[in-house]
Parts: structure tokens; sequence; C-alpha cells
């Protein structure tokens, strides 16, 4: 299972994310859900990196991402539309992977 762990500010800003796990759903190689999720996560630190590089920190390594930083209107606009991306396809791969988010509202 893929593993992804938003973490907000009181805001309700995204200041972090990680992702760690493979989905299980096919083979390695084959495994469309991984492939979707690693595809909507390293689009959208691309995108962080070419529109809101100061104060961002990264790392991205097999079966884990890992990314920190301050909210600008290019973060919020990028990870506001990853996360219904991957909101999408945990809900229609449950056992597969998992998005949880912490801070912003109390939690």
């Amino acid at each position: 299972m893929v593993r992804v762990r938003v973490t907000r500010d009181a805001a309700g800003d995204v200041v972090g994310l990680s992702a760690r796990g493979h989905a299980g759903f096919a083979a390695h190689g084959s495994d469309i859900v991984c492939a979707a999720v690693s595809a909507i996560l390293e689009t959208a630190l691309m995108g962080i990196e070419a529109f809101s590089p100061e104060g961002q920190h990264q790392q991205l390594d097999d079966g884990l991402l890992r990314w920190q930083g301050r909210p600008t209107p290019a973060t919020r606009t990028i990870w506001g539309t990853a996360l219904l991306g991957l909101g999408s396809i945990a809900r229609d791969h449950p056992r597969h992977l998992e998005v949880k988010e912490i801070g912003g509202d109390g939690a």
C-alpha cells in the first residue's frame, strides 16, 4: 500500500507531504496504481520546482517521497490539484492507496 501523509498548517495550507510504499495492485513494473500515484506526485514536485522553488525541500527515492515547504500561491494550487487526483485514486483503490491529512483543522 502507498501511504500519503499531508501536513497542513493552522491556515490549512500544505506544508509537508510524504509518500511511501508500493501499491501492490500488480507486479512491479505493471502496477497502474503505483504509476498513477508516482506520476501525480512527481509532476507536483516538478511544478513546485519550476514555479515556487525557494524555501522548498524534497527527497525522492524508490518507494519514498518527502516534501516540506512554505505555502505560496503556486504550492496551494499544485498540491490542491494533486490531492484531488490522489483522492480519486484512493476512493477507487482503498486497499492500495491511503491519504491522511494531519493538522489544519486541529487534527
